[in-house]
């Protein structure tokens, strides 16, 4: 009863036992699908892991419906094929495809993965033995801006946007309004209050 691997939906891989005698072309059964229909050998790869060679067969479907794709990532040439439904992974010889071995097979038809931790660990902490470090934990002497200093590039003011700028998908308009008599017989009498700065409220949506 060889061991053979089945790729769920949802690129998920997990073993499982068959009859010995099951034919290529009734796989579809084990992936309880109604019919063999389009569900066939669709790559196969040679490769030597711990020297040994392997033959290894997908059987797939390259039809089906939006939302059943499969979401496993196979090794080139069929990387960029799409599947749909359920997968299987099995030995061609009708030896066991465990997941171990196929890890080991995956990676070498890929090329090999670099392990990144190790280029980490070989790079050496720096020593900050006497050096006077901020709250934040930065050093002393590093150039770092306050978050409170002022920006200059930074506008804060509302008075510094140009007339018809967009703000939040409206656009944002100034008018002047003419004092009444009133207001030009008060006491300041300076003529700079004339005219006075208004931003309209109900600001115009933007079209």
């Amino acid at each position: 009863m060889p061991i053979i691997i089945i790729i769920d939906k949802n690129g998920d891989l997990r073993e499982k036992k068959i009859e010995d005698d099951i034919e290529p072309d009734e796989l579809y059964k084990v992936v309880k699908l109604k019919n063999g229909d389009d569900f066939e050998n669709e790559a196969s790869w040679e490769v030597d892991v711990d020297d040994k060679t392997y033959n290894i067969s997908l059987f797939a479907k390259t039809t089906g419906k939006a939302g059943q794709e499969n979401k496993y990532e196979l090794p080139p040439p069929v990387d960029d094929i799409l599947y749909f439904g359920k997968s299987i992974l099995i030995n061609e010889d009708g030896s066991d495809l465990t997941l171990r071995m196929w890890h080991k097979i995956y990676e070498a038809l890929f090329g090999g993965f670099e392990d990144i931790g190790d280029e980490d660990s070989d790079e050496e902490e720096e020593d900050l033995t006497g050096v006077e470090l901020t709250k934040e934990g930065y050093m002393k002497d590093s150039f770092i801006a306050d978050s409170d200093d002022d920006n200059e590039d930074y506008i804060d003011s509302d008075d510094e946007y140009q007339e018809g700028e967009i703000i939040e998908g409206k656009r944002k308009r100034n008018s002047k309004r003419k004092l009444s008599e009133e207001d030009m017989n008060s006491e300041s009498g300076d003529d700079s209050d004339y005219f006075v700065e208004k931003n309209e409220s109900d600001s115009e949506e933007y079209e």
